[in-house]
């Protein structure tokens, strides 16, 4: 009931919003002459405040707080304008409001504080909570059950929190941070103890050390000191007596305006039940949960896995947990970090893991080879890899923008998931995070991952794709995992001897730059390029004023000698430097690479750290020893050599035989310095011929040339691949044997979407 709560209201923000509401304006005046503009907004914010949350028993305290923001004449006005309507009033201008509120409420005469001074946060207790009136915002309900819901701290841990929050400091601690910190280690003091420093992420670690001093300095100054005083056990009375009495007060004052608040407030209700939720997300973190947990997966057929961990390269994170669904809506979060378990230990957690992943349990996931490679390094290795809602997404809608699990949970079953960096603060790492909130963002991806896999299942079956998924598709993750783990084998000598002979090209080219431009200069700096640029006069105008980029710069190259040379030199420079990637990434002959089955928006296999999916005709084709790798890269020369053998296209049989890899001896101008696999390959994906004088450095004239030539030169073979377009565009999809592939802008009204899509069907069909 109303008339059963009482309020304790902190006068400091009443004052202040007052003092800076009628700084500079036409004052009011009481019937003595005096200013009482600061006491009329100061009691105006009151009456307002009591009406908002329905206060009427209470007292207003009036401590040294609010003596620092107001002046001692407005302060005297306020007080006495106070008991002139009968509030309570507490006038301490010694002591903070922090420890005046700590007293009084030992003899539990308040169920609320009422201010704007988080530091009193720390006095919540079972009897009592504090309402934040935030300026500009409505007020904030605090209570022991609301610190623990919205940042996982514990009214004593309030200090701590703040000094780390709220220090002044150009990179203090996100809140979420903060409580991660709170939740290990309990205090901030304890946090400085080396017993907790693999329990922190590194980048909160050096951020205390840093700043250890000014933290503890500011810790001291936030905990509230007690200040026994029997003045302070003043009755809880109404907050203001609502009679004549109080009008003919406030019209004394200048202000009988505010006669119209004096209304009884209605019931308000401050605590609002939280609502229910349509899940079920458990942490397991004792001998029973995980006796619960274990008996939950060991029964299901089909389960969900979402791993927690501190980066997003599975060859080096480190494992913070795993999220299990097991149904949709029930799913089971399990530590392996020892500050977040109770009487069970990390071991008997990876050796429960390790049973389980490792039985017959069908697993299911998004972008399940991180968890995969990720588990395996901790000695889990899952045995039934069984369905990739991530891979399933992108078999059946091929290019769309996003592949992650909230963009595809938003588009197919219209579920909002939380992505890492939407979780809140901007915290580095989940090692960031409080353990309630990452076991709410595990469960819940592994959730609509386990949602997802009924949604994708049926739409594979409705493609006609399900088998060739399973058989083709899912294998891979087994074997691309293993190889980011156990390494590709790499012919480390041709590899280099490659490296050597494209800087023997460069510098070849470097000498001609040089000798036509008539000076040396930085080549590698575009600044520097410009500036000889301008210095020649057909060149001057073309580049203008504005700084020059490297698609300007390719532009020019198409028609003019020295700046095609240039072109030709970075991009030697830039294919030496993945080479030397891979070189320098080599161990005992082996690379380590991070596979992508969805990076490529053709359907290839791609990597990265090295890279060594997008080096065709830098990288030798024997470079890559793992056949099982080595088939799957694409190969320009192996492609057309299938071409020629499915169309029968016998010119191309011929000249395939005659030259190499060029045109030398064609007869044909136009064709003259050009790569003949690559311009053919081109030609077949349907590249405009925009591209064409891109990739080639050629002008538009003969880019034409080439286009006509090369096409009128193999009739069957451009006559095989129109067909094959037609086919696409007809059906929707591309089709090779058995195999088929989906691209979602194949449908789509955008035009130049719908070419694009195009380009990528055609891509996978020929395999490049």
């Amino acid at each position: 009931m109303v008339a059963e709560r009482s309020f304790i209201i902190d006068a400091t923000f009443l004052l202040d919003d007052a003092e800076k509401a009628f700084f500079g304006s036409a004052p009011l005046v009481d019937v003595g002459g005096r200013n009482t503009s600061v006491a009329y907004g100061a009691v105006r914010d009151m009456l307002r405040l009591r009406r908002t949350l329905g206060i009427a028993r209470g007292s207003v305290v009036v401590g040294a707080d609010a003596d620092e923001v107001s002046s001692a004449v407005n302060l005297k006005i306020f007080v006495e304008c106070l008991l002139g309507i009968g509030t309570n009033v507490l006038r301490e201008p010694s002591v903070r409001v922090a420890a005046i509120c700590r007293s009084m409420l030992r003899g539990r005469k308040a169920t609320w504080i009422v201010t704007r001074n988080k530091w009193l946060m720390q006095l919540v207790n079972c009897r009592c909570g504090v309402i934040l009136a935030s300026e500009g915002a409505p007020p904030e309900v605090t209570t022991e059950d609301t610190l623990a819901a919205h940042h996982q701290i514990r009214p004593e841990q309030v200090p701590s929190f703040l000094a780390l929050t709220d220090a002044g400091f150009t990179e203090a601690f996100t809140t979420k941070q903060a409580a991660r910190l709170l939740e290990v280690c309990g205090s901030l003091n304890a946090a400085f103890d080396a017993t907790f420093a693999d329990a922190i992420s590194p980048k909160m670690r050096r951020f205390l050390l840093a700043n250890k001093a000014q933290l503890l300095t500011r810790l001291q100054d936030l905990t509230a000191i007690d200040h026994i005083h029997p003045r302070w056990t003043i009755p809880m009375g109404p907050i203001v007596r609502c009679d004549q009495e109080c009008r003919r007060v406030f019209k004394n004052y200048g202000f009988p305006s505010l006669g119209r608040l004096l209304e009884p407030p209605r019931k308000v209700e401050l605590l609002r039940t939280a609502p229910d939720t349509n899940h079920a997300y458990l942490a397991v973190v004792d001998r029973a949960g995980l006796s619960e947990f274990e008996k939950a997966v060991t029964s299901a057929e089909v389960c969900a896995v979402d791993t927690e961990s501190t980066d997003k390269d599975p060859r080096k994170a480190s494992l913070l947990g795993v999220a299990i669904a097991i149904t949709e809506g029930q799913a089971f979060y399990v530590p392996v970090t020892e500050t977040d378990l109770r009487d069970v230990s990390t071991a008997s957690i990876i050796d429960v893991l390790r049973r389980l992943l490792g039985s017959h349990v069908k697993v299911v996931g998004h972008n399940l080879k991180y968890d995969y490679v990720l588990l395996r390094r901790y000695g889990i290795r899952i045995n039934v890899l069984h369905f990739d809602t991530m891979l399933a997404a992108h078999e059946c809608f091929g290019d769309l923008d996003f592949f992650n699990l909230g963009a595809v949970a938003k588009k197919l079953i219209g579920k909002d998931v939380k992505r890492y960096r939407d979780l809140g603060d901007k915290c580095e790492t989940l090692q960031e995070i409080p353990f309630k909130d990452l076991v709410e963002h595990g469960c819940a991806d592994a959730d609509a991952a386990l949602r997802l896999y009924g949604c994708l299942r049926e739409i594979l079956r409705q493609k006609g794709i399900d088998s060739q998924f399973a058989n083709d598709v899912m294998p891979l993750i087994r074997l691309l995992g293993d190889k980011e783990l156990d390494g590709v084998r790499v012919d480390i000598r041709s590899i280099v001897r490659t490296k050597e002979a494209l800087a023997g090209q460069a510098e070849c080219s470097k000498a001609f730059i040089f000798a036509k431009a008539g000076k040396q200069f930085d080549i590698d700096s575009m600044k520097d390029i410009a500036a000889v640029f301008r210095a020649n006069e057909g060149l001057r105008e073309r580049i203008g004023r504005q700084p020059l980029r490297e698609g300007q710069l390719e532009q020019l190259a198409q028609g003019n000698e020295l700046a095609h040379a240039i072109v030709q030199y970075r991009r030697h420079q830039k294919q030496m430097g993945q080479l030397e990637e891979i070189c320098r990434r080599e161990r005992n002959g082996k690379v380590f690479p991070l596979f992508s089955q969805v990076k490529a928006p053709h359907g290839s296999i791609s990597s990265v750290d090295p890279r060594l999916f997008e080096l065709e005709g830098v990288l030798p084709p024997r470079a890559v020893l793992d056949k099982d790798v080595r088939q799957r890269m694409p190969n320009a020369s192996r492609t057309l050599n299938i071409l020629q053998g499915v169309t029968g296209d016998r010119t191309l049989q011929r000249d395939r035989k005659v030259r190499k890899n060029d045109f030398k001896g064609s007869g044909e101008p136009s064709l003259m310095g050009l790569s003949h696999t690559e311009v053919l390959v081109s030609l077949l994906i349907g590249v405009s011929n925009a591209a064409l004088c891109k990739r080639f450095l050629i002008d538009a004239r003969r880019a034409r040339v080439l286009r006509e030539v090369v096409t009128s030169k193999y009739p069957r073979l451009f006559a095989w691949i129109e067909e094959r377009r037609r086919n696409i565009v007809s059906s929707g999809f591309a089709s090779s044997g058995e195999r088929r592939r989906y691209w979602e802008g194949l449908g789509s009204s955008d035009i130049d979407r719908r070419h694009r899509a195009l380009r990528r069907a055609v891509r996978w069909l020929i395999g490049m």
